[in-house]
């Protein structure tokens, strides 16, 4: 009765029962939607025999073009499995559907610089894929977010905080009472990252040419940020902006496509990056970049030892037990605690927890 395919994979002669299920393609916002889904027969039985194939709801840009579906978001169905178009609505260079392709089952983005709610978002589709986010619009207009699920800051997003914690800016909107100065709260990447997850899945960066400086004021060995794709403008930053990516970043990032109009689209690999080691990891200084002379001389990292009593850790007590400095886990043949191994069956299969 489950739906999400639960198996039976072990069995212990003291009868503990081990299982696993498959969340891929579940969405949090589909939990109405599936709970109001009859259950699923016994397999083997007449009415599961008799029952038809599911078959997604017709896919429209137009989420209000959906009919019957607009009941759960538009591009997934009543099991929170995702049906994308092949071509966005919103974004401009397709950024949206290359992000949703890779976490099927959602996750949390960051729209830094959103440009309008809908028009040219890169992230409004997530939306609709009952993604979670956070936006900072490069200028805030609370009627163009209403219908937007993402947390919306309305602050001025700079490299540094300036005293006292504002910046005064020209606003030139109002055509009849012509520019006005006018101070907005400043707000910085640290300020923003403190309210969201260590691991992020997506960042959309687009602020006009400040891309770099940006990049260089995010403190990266407190967040990993799985995919992002950075506006990058012809011009001397060009390559700063992919060398600060590629090197300054501890997280393995790539570049894996860019297209003719500079958006560049990068991956990083997060895995092993565990919130509860930050502490440690900001301690740690960062990667020298390939080639340099420091880089190879530096020796392989050892683990910490290993010991089922945490105290008898020694110097690793500054982290998990069983965590490296680097928040890469280092598991005993035995358990201490459990009685059968459940636990360390369970860190083998959620690497970063």
């Amino acid at each position: 009765r489950v739906p999400h395919r639960c198996k039976l994979v072990a069995s212990k002669a003291d009868n503990e029962d081990f299982f696993t299920c498959d969340c891929s393609g579940f969405a949090p916002s589909a939990v109405a939607a599936i709970a109001a889904t009859p259950p699923r027969p016994p397999a083997g039985s007449p009415s599961a025999a008799a029952r038809p194939a599911r078959k997604p709801p017709p896919i429209a840009d137009d989420p209000s073009a959906a009919g019957s579906a607009a009941r759960v978001p538009p591009f997934r169905d009543e099991s929170g499995i995702q049906h994308l178009p092949k071509k966005s609505r919103w974004s401009q260079f397709g950024q949206d559907i290359w992000v949703a392709k890779q976490f099927e089952q959602g996750g949390f983005y960051l729209d830094i610089g959103a440009h309008h709610a809908s028009y040219m978002s890169n992230t409004r589709l997530l939306d609709a894929l009952s993604w979670r986010g956070l936006c900072l619009p490069l200028i805030f207009r609370d009627q163009d977010w209403h219908g937007r699920s993402c947390e919306v800051n309305s602050g001025f997003l700079v490299p540094a905080m300036p005293p006292g914690n504002v910046i005064s800016l020209m606003n030139c909107e109002d055509k009849r009472r012509g520019c006005t100065q006018v101070e907005v709260p400043a707000v910085t990447m640290e300020g923003l990252l403190g309210s969201v997850p260590s691991v992020v899945e997506y960042m959309s960066l687009d602020i006009e040419g400040a891309e770099l400086e940006i990049l260089q004021s995010i403190p990266w060995r407190s967040v990993c940020i799985r995919s992002m794709t950075v506006e990058n403008e012809p011009g001397p930053k060009v390559e700063a902006i992919r060398q600060e990516i590629h090197e300054r970043v501890p997280h393995r990032c790539e570049l894996v496509a860019t297209n003719t109009h500079n958006e560049d689209f990068f991956t990083c690999d997060c895995s092993g990056f565990a919130p509860s080691a930050v502490a440690a990891i900001a301690a740690t200084p960062p990667r020298p970049p390939a080639g340099s002379p420091s880089a190879a001389a530096r020796p392989a990292r050892k683990p910490p030892p290993i010991a089922d009593d945490p105290s008898a850790a020694g110097s690793a007590a500054r982290v998990p037990p069983f965590r490296d400095e680097s928040g890469i886990q280092h598991l005993p043949k035995k358990s201490r605690w459990s009685q059968f191994g459940q636990d360390i069956w369970v860190a083998k299969q959620f690497e970063q927890g």
